[in-house]
C-alpha cells in the first residue's frame, strides 16, 4: 500500500509484524513473499451451477487469521496480502490461456457491512487479485438483501441466498465468469450467484475463494 505521513507515523509507534515469521516491519515480509508455497485445491462439479472451484485451504491457520483481521479487525492492508497470495498460488494460466475470455465477479457485500468497515472487502480483494494476476473484474451482480449471514444456520443461509442477487450488467455467453469470495461456508451464496448469472445468459461459471469451512 502507498505510504502516507500518517501511516509512516503509525509504523513507528505501532509497527507491523509479519504474519508468517514474526519479523518486524511488514505484515508479509519480503523473505516470506519469496517463499509463498500455498497450494491450490480444485473441485470439479458435474451437476452444480459452478463448473469448478479453486480454493487455497481450510479455514484454519495463518490464512484464517489474515482473513479474520481483514474482515473483522479493520486491517485493510490485508487485501493486498490475500490478493497476491491468490494470484501467486492460482496463477492466471490455471484458469485460462486467454485472459480476455475471463471476468472475475466479486460476490456483492451487504451494504451495512461496507458502512461498518468503511470499505467493500470483496471488491478490494478483487482489485488486488486482478492487479497481480492481470485479469479483469466486473461488478456484474448487485445484492438485494441485507441479511447477516455470520452465525446463521445452513438452512437460513440457503434461504437468504435464494433472493440475494440480481444481474447488474449485460452477460455475454462467450465469457467465463468466475465468482470471487473470501470464504465458502455452505456454498449457498456461490451457488445462487452462479444460478443468477446462468439465468441471464452465462454458459461458463466458476468460483475462487481463499478458505473453505467444513
Amino acid at each position: 500500500m502507498k505510504k502516507t505521513p500518517y501511516t509512516t507515523f503509525l509504523d513507528l509507534i505501532a509497527p507491523h509484524y509479519c504474519y508468517f515469521c514474526g519479523k518486524i516491519g511488514k505484515l508479509w515480509c519480503d523473505d516470506c513473499q519469496k517463499h509463498n508455497n500455498f497450494s491450490v485445491n480444485y473441485i470439479k462439479n458435474n451437476k452444480k451451477p459452478l463448473d469448478y472451484e479453486f480454493y487455497i485451504s481450510q479455514r484454519d491457520g495463518i490464512l484464517k487469521t489474515i482473513v479474520d483481521d481483514y474482515k473483522f479487525n479493520n486491517i485493510k492492508q490485508n487485501a493486498d496480502i490475500l490478493g497476491k497470495i491468490l494470484a501467486d498460488s492460482l496463477g492466471a494460466n490455471k484458469i485460462t490461456t486467454n485472459k480476455q475470455d475471463v471476468i472475475i465477479v466479486p460476490i456483492p457485500t451487504v451494504r451495512r457491512h461496507i458502512r461498518e468497515r468503511g470499505y467493500d472487502h470483496i471488491k478490494l480483494l478483487s482489485e488486488s487479485f486482478c492487479y497481480w494476476s492481470g485479469l479483469t473484474y466486473q461488478m456484474a451482480l448487485s445484492r438485494l438483501t441485507t441479511d447477516r449471514q455470520r452465525g446463521a444456520s445452513a438452512k437460513d443461509r440457503r434461504l437468504q441466498a435464494k433472493k440475494a442477487f440480481k444481474v447488474f450488467t449485460d452477460i455475454k455467453p462467450d465469457i467465463e465468469y468466475i465468482l470471487l469470495d473470501d470464504i465458502k461456508t455452505t456454498g449457498s451464496t456461490l451457488d445462487e450467484a452462479a444460478k443468477v448469472l446462468r439465468n441471464n445468459g452465462a454458459t461458463k461459471v466458476a468460483a475462487i475463494y481463499i478458505l473453505k469451512q467444513e
